[in-house]
C-alpha cells in the first residue's frame, strides 16, 4: 500500500492535483496551504486561503469548512467505498 496522498482542486476553472509523498496523518494546514499557493502561483504571505468541501453524504448540500488540522484530517480520511475523496474547494482573500 502506498503512503502517497493525492488531493484534487480547481482554481479559475482549471483542475489541479497535489501529490504528497506521505501519509494523510503527516499533512497539516500550513503544509497544504503552502502547496496550493505554490501550485497556482499565489504569494502565501499576502493571501489567506479558506478551504472547504462538500462531503459525499446523502442529502448533504452544504460545504464543510476546513479551519484547522483536525478538520483537515477528517477531510483527508473521508473517502467513499471506491477510495474517492471529495474535490477540495477554496477561495483566497487578503488578510
Amino acid at each position: 500500500m502506498s503512503n502517497n496522498t493525492i488531493i484534487h482542486f480547481k482554481f479559475q476553472d482549471r483542475p489541479y492535483s497535489l501529490l504528497f509523498k506521505t501519509s494523510t496523518e503527516e499533512i497539516n494546514m500550513s503544509m497544504l496551504e503552502a502547496r496550493i499557493c505554490k501550485k497556482v502561483g499565489l504569494d502565501e504571505n499576502r493571501m489567506k486561503l479558506k478551504l472547504y468541501y462538500t462531503p459525499l453524504l446523502v442529502g448533504n448540500q452544504e460545504p464543510w469548512i476546513i479551519s484547522d488540522d483536525e478538520d483537515l484530517s477528517v477531510y483527508l480520511n473521508f473517502i467513499d467505498n471506491e477510495n474517492r475523496r471529495c474535490l477540495l474547494a477554496w477561495f483566497f482573500y487578503s488578510p
